[in-house]
Parts: C-alpha cells; structure tokens; sequence
C-alpha cells in the first residue's frame, strides 16, 4: 500500500519514522543503561590492574589515576 503521490523516502519520513519514534528511543535508553552497567560492574569488581577492562584502564587514565604494578 502506498500513500497517494508520496515517494519512499516521504513515507519513511511522515509516516514510519514517527510511529517508530518511541522503540528507537526505548531501545537507545536500554542500551545506554546496559552500557553504563557493565561499565560500573567492571570498575567495581577488578582489584589487580592486570584485570581491568580496556574501558575501565581508559577511565582511569583519564581520571588520572593510572598506577603501575609489576
């Protein structure tokens, strides 16, 4: 079914992307929260610097608190 005289792309744009709108930005939300946390367990759990996740060593280099153990 198409709408009278409308291309695809006013489809997706009047018709698809409002109506998708809410899942986008639900899924968006769930994603965010998972990411951060994964990100918080990590920074909580990892004692040893060996350990440490890639984004946990980013954060703590950037926080300025990169120590060094051998």
């Amino acid at each position: 079914m198409r709408l009278d005289g409308a291309r695809l792309d006013q489809i997706l744009r009047i018709l698809i992307l409002p109506l998708a709108a809410p899942a986008l930005s639900t899924a968006t939300l769930f994603a965010l929260l998972l990411a951060c946390d994964e990100f918080f367990y990590a920074l909580l759990f990892t004692a040893e610097q060996r350990s440490k996740t890639v984004t946990i060593a980013i954060a703590d280099i950037a926080a300025g608190r990169s120590r060094t153990t051998g």
